[in-house]
C-alpha cells in the first residue's frame, strides 16, 4: 500500500482540498498535509528527504520549480512534473543530470497537461 500526502504553501488551502477529497472518499481522512514554500530550498530539501517520489504542478516552473527538483536530485527522490517549459527543462537537465544520476533520482518532466497537444 502506498502512503501519500499533498503539499503546498497554504495550510488552509490544503485543508480545503483534503475536505473535498474526504467528501469523495472517507479514507482520505488520513491524508497527510505538508506545508512548504517552493522558493525555500531548505523546505524543499525537507520534502525531498522524506519522499520517494514527488509530483509537481507548481508552475511557472522556471520561477518556482528549480528548488524542488534540485532537492529531489540531491536526495535521490524521483520527480515528475507537468511543465511544458522546454527551456527550463533543458536548464534543469544541464544543471542536475550528473547529481540525479549519482543519487539514482529519476527526473521526468513534460508529463502532464502543459505538454499534451490540445484538441
Amino acid at each position: 500500500k502506498y502512503k501519500w500526502a499533498i503539499a503546498g504553501r497554504s495550510i488552509s488551502k490544503l485543508e480545503a482540498v483534503k475536505k473535498a477529497l474526504v467528501a469523495i472518499n472517507e479514507e482520505m481522512k488520513s491524508l497527510e498535509l505538508v506545508v512548504g514554500n517552493s522558493l525555500d530550498h531548505k523546505e524543499m530539501c525537507a520534502i525531498a528527504a522524506q519522499s520517494r517520489l514527488v509530483m509537481s504542478t507548481v508552475g511557472p516552473f522556471a520561477r518556482y520549480g528549480t528548488p524542488l527538483v534540485s532537492a529531489c536530485a540531491r536526495y535521490g527522490t524521483h520527480y515528475c512534473d507537468i511543465t511544458g517549459e522546454v527551456d527550463w527543462v533543458r536548464h534543469v537537465v544541464h544543471k542536475l543530470d550528473k547529481c540525479a544520476r549519482s543519487t539514482g533520482a529519476r527526473i521526468v518532466s513534460l508529463c502532464g497537461q502543459d505538454s499534451v497537444p490540445w484538441g
